[in-house]
């Protein structure tokens, strides 16, 4: 009988979104002995999101590696008041000092940071050991072996298929990793559309330091916030028909290479942004009208209900981030979680080994814990969705504290020799 051929990875992430990239980082912090490898199938790029780093989030990447987190916090811009606004540009009401919600963490003994994505995703990718993110390599499936020993990956586009013993699914809401394990079709469609970009600052900025404004109210708003570099990103939310679905993007991401096509697919987002907004004040405007249409993105709000999210793997294969927990923006705590989640699974890799018994204990830790904010975000969201004009905006600090979320401070990961899995 032939002696087994040796694995080519001992863990292989799909998706090199900030959740992929932190799992990798988190696993080769406790386990540098370990072959790890990140595959994702795009480049990376600035692209039109900003995400707001949280206590939660930002105490799992210190426990990976607090360089990580000094890294971040020099993008911190020190956001400052809250300017709230109606369309039609006048104030409502602002929100500084002791009210405000920056001050209200900081009360409370946390951190947070406004970043953009591309920022976040770049740092923890320059963080990783060469060779382990590989770019625009694009995952088609995966054949487990007979004992469940192993993972075979196939790609496509030609590239030779590759062996793992651990398989980690981080990517995104239209998982491919999650279909394969357990074929339950795409997210739920939850009624409402987004519009997000980065940009200069414009001219009619408020001259105060790291103020943040928001237009309008649910269902129907536009906020913006100031980034370190001088410039801001603002997304915009609106309610958008379920036949019109596929305009915005359907339940899928299509990938366009063509640089002309993407411009044409730029100025169509900017041209459904402005249906929804092209009434409303100068302000609103200038920021739809001025964007690079190239900068803009635009996605239909997608999540999964709770009850469908109970289970996260099989064998050798478990899921990480919007693949596992899908759920809707209202609490900002997508990226987050994934941090979480990544912390969690180095954990338990560190205890167990590349193994299946890791995963089993990863989820058990995690699965409940993320449960409790998707069923938080999704009721959020139904009830922004239904508003009446004029509704306060949901203030996510405070949902947050109340469901134990900051409260969760995570120890540093085992750093290790090089022992055997």
């Amino acid at each position: 009988m032939a002696p087994p051929q040796p694995l080519d990875l001992d863990v292989a992430v799909v998706g090199g979104g900030p959740g992929g990239l932190a799992a990798a980082k988190a696993i080769l912090t406790a386990r540098p002995d370990l072959r790890v490898a990140v595959f994702e199938r795009a480049t990376l790029r600035p692209r039109g999101a900003a995400l707001l780093m949280q206590p939660n989030g930002i105490s799992a990447l210190e426990a990976m590696d607090p360089s990580l987190v000094d890294g971040l916090m020099a993008m911190d811009p020190h956001m400052g008041p809250y300017w709230l606004y109606r369309p039609d540009g006048s104030v409502v009401s602002l929100m500084e000092g002791k009210e405000s919600p920056q001050e209200y963490i900081r009360q409370r003994g946390g951190r947070q940071c406004m970043v953009s994505w591309h920022e976040l995703q770049s740092l923890l990718a320059r963080s990783l050991p060469p060779g382990v993110l590989h770019q625009e390599v694009q995952f088609d499936r995966f054949q487990e072996a007979a004992d469940g020993s192993s993972i075979t990956m196939h790609f496509k586009g030609g590239r030779p298929p590759m062996t793992t013993r651990l398989l980690i699914g981080a990517d995104g809401s239209q998982s491919g990793v999650r279909q394969q394990l357990f074929g339950d079709g795409p997210p739920i469609y939850a009624g409402a559309v987004s519009w997000r970009a980065v940009m200069p600052r414009p001219d009619w900025w408020p001259k105060e330091p790291g103020s943040y404004c928001i237009f309008g109210s649910p269902p129907t708003m536009l906020g913006t916030n100031p980034l370190h570099d001088g410039s801001i990103a603002w997304q915009a939310f609106a309610a958008w028909p379920e036949a019109r679905i596929d305009e915005v993007g359907g339940r899928s991401v299509t990938y366009v290479q063509d640089p002309l096509a993407k411009k044409e697919q730029g100025e169509a987002r900017r041209k459904r942004a402005l249906e929804v907004f092209g009434d409303w004040c100068p302000q609103v405007r200038s920021l739809i009208e001025g964007v690079d249409p190239l900068a803009l993105t635009e996605h239909a709000q997608l999540h999964r209900l709770p009850e469908d999210c109970k289970v996260w793997g099989r064998g050798p294969v478990t899921l990480l981030g919007d693949s596992a927990h899908l759920a809707t923006p209202m609490l900002a705590q997508g990226t987050n979680q994934a941090m979480e989640d990544a912390v969690e699974l180095g954990r338990a890799i560190a205890e167990h080994g590349a193994t299946p018994e890791a995963l089993r204990a990863y989820e058990a830790v995690r699965q409940p814990q993320a449960e409790v904010v998707q069923r938080k975000s999704v009721e959020l969201f139904l009830a922004f969705k239904s508003a009446k004009p004029g509704t306060p905006v949901p203030q996510q600090h405070v949902e947050l504290e109340n469901l134990g979320v900051w409260k969760r401070v995570f120890a540093p990961l085992p750093r290790p020799g090089s022992t055997a899995a």
